[in-house]
């Protein structure tokens, strides 16, 4: 698909001269702002000529995030910067094509993808309103030193965002060449802060990163956890659980964002000064709200004013005219309960007199012409005539979905494209009367699709492959065997793949499980005999791996026969390096001091010491100190790949279900200072499994009595229960949710025995543990019971 399918972008030079003169007109007092603030806030400007803009000004401009609409039908929903769109932005033609993607100066400049008016699309990466060559390299848009930029990289990954000193730092979208992707928070050219991680099987991870490691979802941590939440894009949590993710300035939400409150209400919209200031899409709690579900539409002052929708839990609507919270003006109420519709005049929520609703005035534009409206299923964007939809346009569905496509007497019917936004769906075909009914296809949101024709919505006759066209060959080049076996836990698959017509999709499975993936774009002719190589390198499971690839065209799919490759580890997994981190905390400063923690890692760290481990032994360390400790550790881990060990003895406690160690600085007044106090235990599983080594011990004499039982969530009986990541044994002192023994000498009873037990020759470690267990049952006359969950897959022995 070349890039002569698609429009340009055209402004008459009408407008452009209106939007330059912008910084001059736009003030509160100038009768072409509507309303709202057009200098400094968020407001409804009316442009000479039949333009209109809807969005936040700064300095008199269109600054932050916006709609512009053109008297042709034309609209622009994105980033504004200096009258110009700039940033991440949809632009939609009144046929329906449209473009969604980066811009820079009214020109598509970066990553995006378009849309034509038949359902096509294709993802692109422009200079200027121009497609680049597939095969370009290094930095084609922007700053990629220190600025906004485009990179690709030598294996065809391709970063979008902001850079410093060359490396990505700060808001990014990373696409990897095996058909992952990062989009979140960047420092020094790695995963940093709040962001997604999307496998290529469409698995996420979603959370908080530290310097690429995965360190767990956002739990029990408060205030800006991630970006700038003073002045920039952010993410805030309220000392009340609230969430938003937007835009702030000077410490306020201001722009476009998202908040999600304690009570389970959604806020997503335009801000001003902490309020909501524009157009919303609010999602309430019914059984405070009198049945209230949903409001899409404007607010001022964060109270209904404007045009909007009104929904109820019993499928009840109004559409119309709000101000001050109340249904005013006109608007059109179906009541289900009663089964009436009342379309009129309202005043103040009461229903005063009857009027026909093609009657009512359009919110911008003209009755016969391009104009913006209110009907029974959305807001409506397009060519009405005598106040009804006909012809194209597009339509924000209450429900929070999209239509951009054909109309006839105010419904879908024609060609159009319908988008999902809860499933991820998008529908590409014909409708009738808002139905999905005629030849069409249904794209799903793990890259599968249906086509064919379909009836109410339903696929009712699937398409058959267009036997004019061969599917693809597809060879192995390497692995070059059907079988074989190999120690490594990484194994390159490479295809030449031969295929006249273009590749719509390319796919690697291992047992069954997507690895890699790739659509379309990137794929390099390189001979005669292979049209399309690609290459990736994919990780193995422990056993055997029947590695498949999945290759698309239009002629059909293709499944390659298997390639078996078998991970063998070797059972004697003792004979490999070892790394223990050993820490032990007693003397607490806030709380009182444990006796034998110190003594706990000295011991611990002298007996690993004689079975070959290479000790880092640290007693006594404030959250700074662990933190730093638990990196080293990781760093060394990942270089080495050795079998790591993770000892700690001290104090540790659970918030909702999320286990912390205990710095001796910690002071805890309230929930909300564990996170800011404390070490989460995920911290060290996340630097374990970044390390991507074969095997992880976890050993934790940390379930001493509670010395925080008194602050609220904090649960006062020991730590819960952790699942062990493949290839990890986690050992506590005693069983979930109970609290072990800090010994009555000099060491803790479970660390005792356990320092005691691992010195013995020819043990499996699961055997070990089973000794330790009795041991301690015993001595603790049947109080506490020590508890393991492994995952590994190998014999180690502490001593062979």
């Amino acid at each position: 698909m070349g890039k002569h399918i698609f429009k340009g972008i055209k402004i008459t030079a009408f407008a452009l001269a209106c939007l330059a003169a912008c910084n001059a007109l736009a003030q509160e007092t100038d009768p072409n702002c509507l309303s709202g603030n057009c200098d400094d806030g968020y407001g409804v400007y009316s442009i000479e000529g039949g333009d209109r803009y809807v969005g936040f000004f700064e300095n008199g401009n269109f600054n932050g995030f916006g709609s512009y609409f053109f008297r042709d039908g034309n609209m622009y929903i994105g980033n504004f910067k200096d009258n110009a769109a700039n940033g991440q932005g949809t632009y939609i033609w009144a046929d329906g094509s449209r473009y969604v993607g980066h811009w820079q100066e009214w020109e598509r400049h970066g990553i995006g993808t378009d849309f034509d008016n038949e359902g096509n699309s294709e993802i692109s990466i422009y200079q200027h309103d121009e497609i680049v060559d597939d095969n370009i390299q290094g930095c084609i848009n922007g700053n990629c030193i220190s600025g906004y930029g485009v990179f690709i990289y030598d294996d065809g990954s391709i970063y979008e965002g902001n850079f410093s000193q060359k490396k990505p730092d700060g808001q990014g979208l990373l696409m990897k060449n095996d058909g992952s992707i990062y989009n979140g928070e960047f420092k020094n050219g790695k995963y940093n802060g709040y962001g997604i991680f999307v496998n290529p099987d469409g698995s996420e991870q979603e959370g908080i990163w530290e310097e690429g490691r995965f360190i767990g979802e956002v739990t029990n941590q408060y205030g800006c956890i991630s970006g700038d939440c003073a002045n920039g894009y952010g993410i805030y949590i309220y000392d009340d659980g609230s969430f938003y993710e937007g835009s702030f300035k000077n410490g306020a939400r201001h722009g476009q964002g998202t908040l999600y409150t304690a009570d389970d209400e959604i806020f997503d919209g335009a801000w001003v000064d902490n309020d909501v200031n524009g157009y919303v899409m609010a999602t309430y709690n019914p059984e405070d709200r009198n049945g209230l579900a949903y409001y899409n539409g404007d607010m001022k002052g964060s109270a209904l004013d404007g045009y909007g929708a009104l929904i109820w839990s019993d499928g009840s609507v109004y559409y119309g005219q709000l101000k001050n919270g109340a249904r005013h003006g006109q608007g059109v109420l179906f009541d289900t309960e009663t089964n009436t519709k009342y379309s009129g005049i309202w005043n103040n929520d009461s229903f005063v007199s009857e009027m026909d609703e093609n009657q009512f005035d359009v919110i911008f534009g003209s009755k016969n012409g391009f104009g913006i409206k209110l009907i029974a299923n959305g807001r409506y964007y397009g060519n009405l005539v005598n106040g009804i939809p006909s012809g194209k346009g597009m339509l924000d569905l209450y429900n929070g979905n999209s239509y951009v496509g054909e109309f006839k007497n105010g419904k879908q019917n024609g060609q159009g494209t319908l988008e999902n936004r809860d499933t991820d769906e998008r529908y590409i075909g014909e409708f009738v009367d808002n139905e999905m009914t005629g030849k069409g296809v249904l794209y799903h949101a793990d890259g599968s699709k249906e086509e064919g024709v379909f009836r109410n919505g339903k696929l009712a006759t699937q398409k058959t492959e267009d036997v004019s066209v061969a599917r693809p060959i597809v060879t192995w080049l390497a692995p070059s065997q059907g079988d074989m076996s190999t120690t490594s836990s990484k194994i390159t698959v490479k295809l030449c793949v031969a295929s006249k017509a273009s590749i719509d999709e390319v796919s690697v499975t291992v047992n069954g499980v997507v690895k890699a993936k790739k659509s379309n774009r990137g794929f390099t002719v390189v001979s005669s005999q292979c049209d399309y190589t690609f290459e990736y390198e994919i990780d193995l499971e422990p056993g055997q791996n029947e590695i498949k690839a999945i290759v698309k065209n239009a002629g059909g799919t293709t499944t390659t026969d298997a390639r078996r490759v078998t991970l063998n580890k070797s059972d004697n997994v003792s004979s490999e390096k070892r790394l223990a981190l050993v820490i032990g905390n007693g003397a607490y400063q806030y709380i009182g001091a444990l006796n034998n923690p110190s003594n706990d890692a000295r011991l611990m760290g002298e007996t690993l010491g004689s079975l070959g481990f290479e000790t880092m032994v640290y007693t006594d360390l404030s959250q700074n100190e662990m933190i730093s400790k638990i990196r080293e550790f990781g760093n060394k881990l990942t270089e080495e790949k050795a079998v790591g060990l993770f000892f700690y003895a001290g104090h540790g406690l659970q918030v909702n279900g999320e286990n912390y160690l205990v710095p001796i600085t910690a002071n805890i007044t309230k929930q909300q200072d564990v996170e800011l106090e404390c070490v989460n235990l995920k911290r060290v599983l996340g630097e374990m499994e970044y390390a991507q080594n074969d095997l992880n011990i976890i050993i934790l004499d940390a379930c001493r009595n509670n010395p925080f039982a008194n602050v609220r969530a904090i649960n006062s009986g020991g730590l819960a229960a952790v699942n062990a990541p493949r290839g990890t044994f986690i050992a506590f002192a005693t069983s979930p949710g109970n609290v072990a023994s800090d010994g009555s000498g000099s060491n803790g009873l479970y660390t005792e025995q356990l320092a005691q037990e691992i010195t013995q020759p020819g043990i499996k470690i699961e055997d070990v543990f089973k000794k330790v267990r009795s041991r301690v049952y015993e001595i603790s006359q049947q109080q506490q019971i020590p508890w393991e969950n492994s995952s590994i897959f190998g014999d180690f022995y502490f001593k062979k």
